[in-house]
């Protein structure tokens, strides 16, 4: 038997049954009625360290509900639950917002899948209203310039001619001369209301260019490209001469058949996932890893020979990061040090495992198929074994 592996995500934490404890080396510990562990805000370095109901975030365990989901407000993507991601709008709102990609429009409802970066884009949960675009600033308007003629200064009023000739001696008994009429003050003319400049008419702005259409060939290698990124692990890329090596032959390279596909059947074509976890094995040679280490739980113990309750043999991988990584239908759980792949399963109707198993509850609505218990004692510690179902409650 193979030594079990490490590994690092958010996975489920148990150890719920005896008969897994000891296969994995380590002693089996109850933590509560559900096989989770305590949440709390504990410190962390990554999701790995931090049980069922609970997300690493700024190096601690945030319970879930303490997260926003989406639509809800954040301040940056450490408040967002999951893989949600805080957007923030042309209007300074932030809220968080699923992933998704523009070509498959593949948001859950009527969510409109809106682009930021080629093919990749977020969910919009609006209902299709995407939120407007910010206002340009208006040009500013030029100050009116000053009138260049000043106004003139009145002239000053000419003095009155004198009387050249000098007046004859006066006759016996004259009459008074009258007095000379004032001469009345010039009035200065009147200037005309300075005009307003008439504003510049401003230059009209050329329409801008529509991006242009990808071909078949780009949408093919985007969609491959961003559904190896969701749903494969680290070491599975997309190459960059892709778009080249389908330009040169699209039939072969069966580009039409490709953006016909979701997400999902492309991820199980090219992300390479365990095939037959839970199945019966005698050794490890017999499980199906994918990337991971393949791993046997025997029917007996290889050094004491003593039955481990895992009738037939039962195929898991170690080293899981998330569900995705076990393949579909199965999960990812923590169990001793390490984390391995074990058959999912309904814990409510106690369906999906083989014959000698049992689907046993991990809480919130999870289930894996583990060893069938017969009495108290293979169960875990403050378990009971419900004899009729074979599940430890």
């Amino acid at each position: 038997m193979s030594a079990l592996g490490s590994g690092k995500s958010r996975v489920l934490a148990i150890c719920c049954v005896a008969a897994l404890a000891t296969a994995l080396g380590a002693g089996c510990v109850k933590q509560n009625e559900n096989f989770v562990g305590e949440q709390g805000n504990q410190p962390c370095a990554g999701d790995l360290d931090c049980v069922l109901g609970t997300q690493c975030k700024g190096g601690e365990c945030v319970p879930l509900d303490q997260l926003g989901g989406v639509g809800d407000d954040c301040q940056d993507d450490r408040g967002c639950q999951g893989d949600l991601r805080c957007f923030e709008d042309n209007e300074a709102n932030r809220f968080c917002v699923a992933l998704c990609a523009v070509s498959l429009q593949d948001c859950p409802g009527d969510q409109v899948c809106v682009a930021v970066r080629g093919d990749q884009g977020f969910c919009d949960f609006r209902r299709g209203e995407v939120a407007p675009e910010a206002n340009p600033e208006p040009e500013p308007t030029p100050e009116p310039e000053a009138n260049p003629e000043a106004n003139p200064e009145p002239e000053a009023n000419p003095e009155p001619e004198g009387n050249p000739e000098p007046n004859p001696e006066p006759e016996a008994n004259p009459e008074p001369n009258p007095e000379p009429e004032p001469t009345p003050e010039p009035q200065p003319e009147p200037q005309p209301e300075p005009q307003p400049e008439p504003e510049p008419t401003p230059e009209p702005q050329p329409e801008p260019e529509p991006d242009p259409v990808p071909t078949l060939c780009e949408r093919a290698c985007d969609l491959l490209d961003t559904c190896t990124q969701q749903a494969c692990p680290d070491d599975v890329q997309i190459s960059e001469t892709c778009v080249g090596v389908c330009e040169e032959d699209p039939v072969g390279f069966q580009a039409a058949e490709i953006v016909a596909l979701s997400c999902e059947a492309l991820a199980e074509a090219l992300c390479p996932v365990p095939t037959n976890v839970g199945e019966a094995c005698d050794a490890d040679a017999d499980c199906e890893a994918g990337p991971l280490s393949a791993f046997c739980f025997t029917e007996r113990d290889p050094e004491t020979n003593e039955e481990t309750g895992f009738v037939g043999g039962y195929c898991s991988a170690v080293g899981c990061q998330s569900a995705a990584d076990c393949g579909s239908g199965n999960i990812c759980v923590r169990a001793s040090n390490t984390t391995v792949c074990l058959a999912g399963c309904d814990p409510v109707a106690n369906t999906g495992c083989r014959e000698g198993y049992a689907c046993q509850n991990l809480g919130q609505g999870f289930g894996a198929c583990l060893t069938r218990c017969d009495a108290d004692a293979d169960c875990g510690e403050g378990s009971t074994c419900e004899v009729r179902t074979g599940r430890c409650l």
